[in-house]
C-alpha cells in the first residue's frame, strides 16, 4: 500500500495560518495515522520538501522503519537566506517586504547572482515560484509555518544506525536547488547507504527516481 500525503498548505491539506507546525505536533499527527491503520512498521520517501518531513518522522519512529527514501531532500542543510528569513525578525520582515514589492527582491537576487553568492539557476527557479500572487503566498507561508520542523540530523542518523535502517538517497547531477553536496552532513554520519546520481535537475528527480526504483 503506497499513501501519499500531502503536506499542510498543498493539495487539501489545511492548517491555520496563526500556528507554527511543530514536530512534536507532526509526530502526533503520523501516530494517530498509524495506529487508525493498524501500521506496525512502513517504509518512508520524501522528496525536496517532503524530505524534512521524512526526516522528522523518522526522528520519532525509527523502531519501525524498514527503509527512508531521500530524493533531494530538504532539512539537512539550510541556507543562510532561510535562515535569515525565518529565524529572524528583521529578515522575516525583509522576506515579507521582498514578496509584495517583487522588483525590488528581483533586483538584489540579481546582484547577488553577479557577485556570485548564488547560482543563476537558483535564481530562475526562485522566479519561476514566485511569479503569482498565490505562489508568492504560499512560499510565505511554507518557509515560515514549517520552519519548526527542524529534524536533528546527528540524532536521526544515530537512530538510524542503531535500527540499521536502510537509507537511500537520489540526487541530481544538474540540481542546483538541492546539491549532492548538501546530504554530506548527514551521509558521513551514516554506517550504511546507497547514493544514485541522476542526469537531470530539481524538477524532474521523481520521474527518474521511480524509474531507477522500477515503479
Amino acid at each position: 500500500t503506497v499513501v501519499a500525503v500531502d503536506l499542510f498548505l498543498h493539495g487539501n491539506s489545511l492548517y491555520r495560518a496563526d500556528h507554527l507546525l511543530t514536530k512534536p505536533y507532526w509526530q502526533r499527527l503520523i501516530e494517530a495515522f498509524l495506529e487508525a491503520g493498524r501500521i506496525n512498521r512502513f517504509s518512508l520517501m520524501g522528496f525536496s520538501l517532503g524530505g524534512r518531513f521524512a526526516l522528522a518522522t523518522a526522528e520519532a519512529f525509527p523502531d519501525r522503519l524498514d527503509e527512508l527514501i531521500l530524493i533531494a531532500p530538504d532539512g539537512i542543510t539550510y541556507s543562510i537566506w532561510y535562515q535569515l528569513a525565518t529565524k529572524t525578525n528583521v529578515g522575516e520582515r525583509l522576506f515579507k517586504y521582498g514578496l509584495r514589492h517583487l522588483s525590488t527582491l528581483y533586483q538584489f537576487g540579481h546582484v547577488i547572482v553577479r557577485l556570485g553568492i548564488i547560482n543563476r539557476t537558483v535564481m530562475r527557479f526562485a522566479e519561476m515560484s514566485l511569479s503569482t500572487s498565490s505562489q508568492r503566498a504560499l512560499v510565505y507561508a511554507v518557509w515560515t509555518q514549517f520552519r519548526l520542523i527542524d529534524p536533528n540530523i546527528a540524532e536521526v542518523a544515530t537512530l538510524l544506525n542503531q535500527h540499521r535502517v536502510r537509507v537511500r538517497f537520489f540526487v541530481g547531477a544538474f540540481d542546483r536547488i538541492i546539491t549532492s553536496a548538501a546530504i554530506l552532513q548527514m551521509s558521513n554520519k551514516l554506517q550504511r547507504y546507497e547514493i544514485t546520481v541522476l542526469r537531470t535537475g530539481h524538477n524532474h528527480l521523481i520521474e527518474l527516481t521511480t524509474a531507477e526504483l522500477g515503479g
